[in-house]
């Protein structure tokens, strides 16, 4: 029976090999970061290649775990220059929807939910290219807004001043005296 178990390990190992890779490799980086540059989501990229490690492994490498030292900078470029690219190309796949394809009332209603769903992604990757604009300026100057008003203490009684003075004091000094 010990023979039996032994074997069905030995054959349970064998039938494991060959697994997605957890170690980094430069090869296995520049397909994952080539892929992802082309347009592919990191998901499908790595649930349809075999070849390329699962998706949290990748995040991790991003997080600097899992990679050599020397490596670190040089996959964290390319992993950001592959984002931008895929953010690119999404933005482009945006002015591809083809208004004689989507005639049908369902197939417009799908087309313009998958362009506001892209739309709202691409503003959360990349809030400088992609996302809404949230300054406020008057005037076009693009300089703020100062108001100021001068409070008047003409309304409050001598002993109230005095104590409004120490109550300013102690709160910018913090000492009671």
């Amino acid at each position: 029976m010990a023979a039996r178990k032994k074997a069905g390990k030995s054959a349970a190992t064998k039938k494991n090999l060959g697994g997605r890779p957890t170690k980094y490799k430069r090869a296995v980086a520049d397909k994952l970061c080539k892929l992802l540059g082309e347009g592919q989501s990191l998901i499908t990229i790595c649930r349809d290649n075999d070849d390329l490690p699962h998706e949290a492994t990748v995040r991790k490498w991003v997080l600097g775990i899992g990679i050599p030292e020397q490596d670190k900078l040089q996959f964290r470029a390319d992993y950001a220059i592959a984002r931008d690219l895929f953010s690119s190309h999404v933005f482009d796949r945006l002015h591809t929807i083809d208004v004689d394809t989507v005639n049908e009332q369902g197939r417009i209603q799908l087309a313009k939910l998958w362009s506001d769903n892209m739309k709202w992604g691409l503003a959360r990757m990349d809030r400088g290219k992609y996302g809404d604009k949230s300054e406020l300026s008057v005037g076009g100057t693009g300089t703020p807004v100062e108001h100021r008003e001068a409070a008047t203490l003409d309304h409050m009684t001598e002993d109230e001043q005095r104590t409004l003075r120490e109550l300013s004091r102690k709160a910018i000094t913090g000492k009671k005296q």
